[in-house]
């Protein structure tokens, strides 16, 4: 993790040599696991909604690619009592973590164009590496047990982020939606690797609403 952090720091202060102007952004919204848990009939419903607070930097390398990094603060959560498969309800299982997520992005400008009242609404998308520290519990003493006993839990993961937003430039504040997934490499998040379905990954994404405010560069 401290290695993580590091690597992040140092490739803010490389965006620092860019030309143009930066900005930094702040979004909330609801945070969707989908792993092994709490399966359903339909793939979508799975997990609990739990929310989601970021924070995110950003400078251009060119008016259409930008190099930055975002934190992600939240928590995750199912049970496996919410399925619909009579399998999963008399396993029950289940989990809540909370989470810090960095991440380096490389963020591109898709499409853009501007309406009749000259508000700019833009589509963008972006991607990177992610690492996700999380500190993963149980309800139940019993089921930690088990955990303990089967189980071997890692506090990091690291990810590739996939983030896309809508975006609407009004004066000099951009608002927008954005939809993030996450895929992981590990079964480590839900705290259940051994014990459940072997060689499925955790996934998991945000839904958020936020905004974008340029940074005054003194010249």
């Amino acid at each position: 993790m401290k290695n993580f952090i590091c690597l992040l720091i140092g490739f803010v202060f490389l965006c620092q040599n860019s030309i143009g102007q930066s900005f930094v952004g702040v979004s909330a919204g609801t945070s969707h696991y989908f792993g092994d848990l709490a399966k359903d009939i339909n793939q979508f419903s799975t997990g609990d909604t739990k929310a989601v607070l970021g924070f995110e930097y950003f400078r251009p390398v060119n008016d259409k690619l930008y190099l930055g990094s975002a934190i992600n603060f939240g928590a995750l959560a199912a049970n496996d009592l919410s399925s619909s498969l009579e399998s999963h309800r008399l396993r029950s299982y289940d989990f809540r973590t909370i989470f810090t997520e960095l991440q380096v992005l490389i963020l591109f400008r898709m499409v853009e164009f501007k309406t009749q009242e000259g508000s700019i609404i833009r589509l963008n998308a972006s991607t990177g590496l992610a690492g996700l520290h999380c500190s993963t519990t149980h309800s139940d003493n019993l089921l930690s047990d088990l955990v303990l006993q089967n189980e071997a839990p890692q506090g990091l993961s690291f990810l590739i982020p996939l983030n896309i937003s809508l975006d609407i430039d009004m004066d000099e504040i951009t608002y927008f939606i954005q939809g993030e997934v996450r895929k992981s490499y590990t079964d480590y998040i839900d705290g259940f690797s051994k014990l459940t379905e072997q060689g499925s990954r955790d996934t998991y994404g945000f839904i958020k609403l936020g905004a974008r405010v340029p940074l005054k560069v003194r010249r």
